[in-house]
């Protein structure tokens, strides 16, 4: 999340294609993890306001914004880049994030195996399906608990963290007025 800002704030580069093949996780011999974005095919730069780019679908399926799956006119804005950092986070919530933390199909009982969670459904189908889907699991709080962080990992360290960053930025994503 700071490696976006500072790329965004600092040299005025959106990103456009957040997804978890394109997030490395460093630990320096400091002993601080830190993030770094790879991948910059699809960025644009800000400044360049007559850009066709900047309005046309890029990304990866399961986490490309609502907006950009359904091919809105208007630009692409680190809104877009945010919503598909939370679709980020739930997948790895869901899936795991290293090979120690990878679930499973027969983890846990037959509705929390990962082939009949909701988030499957954001990869599979046309992008306005995809959206659709989106839209129902991310409309409210009640639904996204119940359908989404309810399907995260519970075997792995941190989940709860994981849900709790999810929670927080998709109210902030969704419900701010």
């Amino acid at each position: 999340m700071r490696c976006h800002s500072a790329i965004l704030s600092e040299c005025g580069i959106l990103h456009r294609n957040i997804s978890t093949n394109i997030i490395l996780v460093v630990r320096p011999e400091s002993g601080h993890v830190r993030g770094m974005l790879i991948d910059f095919d699809c960025a644009v730069d800000t400044e360049d306001s007559e850009g066709e780019a900047q309005t046309e679908v890029a990304g990866t399926h399961p986490f490309m914004s609502v907006l950009n799956l359904e091919d809105s006119p208007g630009k692409r804005t680190a809104l877009d880049d945010w919503e598909s950092l939370l679709y980020v986070i739930c997948w790895l919530g869901t899936y795991g994030i290293n090979e120690h933390t990878r679930r499973k199909e027969d983890d846990s009982g037959d509705d929390s195996k990962p082939e009949k969670l909701p988030i499957r459904e954001w990869r599979y189908g046309s992008f306005d399906e995809i959206a659709l889907k989106k839209r129902l699991y991310l409309d409210n709080e009640y639904t996204f608990r119940s359908a989404i962080l309810v399907g995260f990992n519970p075997n792995m360290e941190h989940w709860t963290m994981l849900a709790s960053l999810a929670l927080e930025l998709r109210a902030t994503l969704i419900d701010w007025e």
